[in-house]
């Protein structure tokens, strides 16, 4: 496992009082600009939000949605921040591509206490998406500092072999599809268990 990707958090979310906590900074958030399906991906809503006493370019994030057999975009972050990714409900595998190609799978799970502890992480040069899996919807709280700008991320088209110099394996694409079909077991690439990480 890299260090830079799944981590203990230091971001969280009381959704009784609608207020994070986010690398120092504490407060209550207020949602904003777009609500909706997320163009060309069915099942998949989003919310942005920012803290109410900030400026929107300073903190902010988005409140994700994603329906049973379903994904967010492959991304490729572009712009110098970490996004982080923090899984809140539901049942979901995070995929992640490194800088040296490396795809890594993390499986998170809201039933199981331990999973509710990590978050994870993606800086330049890095691509990641998440599959929601199970029965219900997943939540992920997406955090970044400074803000987000569109400039940040490029989305990558299904089966896309390179983006900005950088090579999209097969097996990323492979994993997708038998992760949106729900398959779990014998992968192409191996699905860590979070509450078996140290």
């Amino acid at each position: 496992m890299e260090e830079s990707v799944a981590r203990e958090r230091n971001v969280s979310i009381d959704q009784a009082k609608t207020e994070v906590t986010a690398r120092g900074h504490t407060g209550r958030i207020e949602f904003y600009g777009n609500l909706g399906e997320y163009p060309g991906y069915e099942g998949l809503n989003w919310r942005t939000w920012k803290f109410e006493d900030l400026d929107a370019s300073e903190k902010d994030g988005a409140l994700i949605e994603i329906k049973p057999g379903k994904r967010t975009p492959v991304e490729l972050v572009e712009s110098d921040k970490v996004f982080s990714e923090v899984p809140v409900d539901g049942e979901s595998v995070f995929l992640h591509l490194d800088n040296q190609g490396k795809i890594s799978a993390y499986h998170f799970d809201s039933k199981r206490p331990r999973d509710n502890s990590f978050l994870f992480e993606a800086a330049k040069g890095e691509t990641f998406c998440w599959v929601a899996l199970g029965q219900e919807t997943t939540k992920i709280l997406e955090y970044e500092e400074p803000g987000f700008k569109e400039s940040d991320l490029k989305l990558i088209d299904s089966g896309t072999k390179e983006v900005s110099g950088k090579v999209i394996p097969d097996e990323l694409w492979k994993m997708i599809e038998q992760l949106e079909k729900g398959k779990i077991k014998d992968t192409v690439v191996p699905i860590l268990e979070l509450g078996n990480l140290p």
